[in-house]
C-alpha cells in the first residue's frame, strides 16, 4: 500500500505550498453510516454517524436511506468547516460506486465548497481461492 507523508505539497503559482491531509473513512453497515476523519498518523479528529441523528428510530432499514445520507453530509461537512479542514483523502470499506456515497458528498458540498479531494481509494477486502462467502442475510 501506498505510504502518505504527513504533508502533501500542491502547486499555487510558482511554489509548491505544503499543505496538511485528512482521511475520511466510510463505513456502511446494513443499518447504519459511520464517517470517521483522522490525521495522516491514525489519530482520530472526530467521528459522525447516522445513528446519532436521530434519537427515537424504530425502523432499522431507513437508517441508511439517500436522505439520511444527504442529512450526514451536511453534519460531516459542518464540522470539516468547524475544523478548518481544506484537503481531504476519501477511504471506503464498503464498495464506494454506492449511491449513498454519492448523497454523503452532495451534502458536504452543499455546505462546505472549498473542500478539496487530493484521491480515493477501496479499502474492500476480496476473498482469495478457498474463501467462502458470508451467509446471505434474510430480510
Amino acid at each position: 500500500m501506498k505510504k502518505f507523508k504527513n504533508v502533501d505539497k500542491f502547486f499555487k503559482g510558482k511554489k509548491f505550498i505544503k499543505v496538511p491531509a485528512y482521511f475520511c473513512c466510510f463505513n456502511k453497515t446494513f443499518s447504519n453510516l459511520f464517517a470517521t476523519v483522522t490525521d495522516l498518523k491514525g489519530n482520530v479528529v472526530f467521528n459522525v454517524s447516522t445513528g446519532n441523528l436521530f434519537k427515537k428510530r424504530t425502523i432499522k432499514k431507513v437508517k441508511c436511506s439517500p436522505n439520511t445520507a444527504i442529512l450526514l453530509g451536511r453534519l460531516l461537512g459542518f464540522k470539516l468547516k468547524l475544523n478548518k479542514i481544506f484537503f481531504i483523502i476519501l477511504k471506503f470499506k464498503s464498495k464506494p460506486n454506492n449511491f449513498i456515497f454519492k448523497n454523503v458528498l452532495k451534502g458536504v458540498f452543499s455546505v462546505y465548497k472549498k473542500l478539496k479531494i487530493v484521491c480515493y481509494f477501496s479499502a474492500v477486502r476480496e476473498a482469495h481461492n478457498g474463501c467462502r462467502g458470508s451467509k446471505k442475510r434474510r430480510l
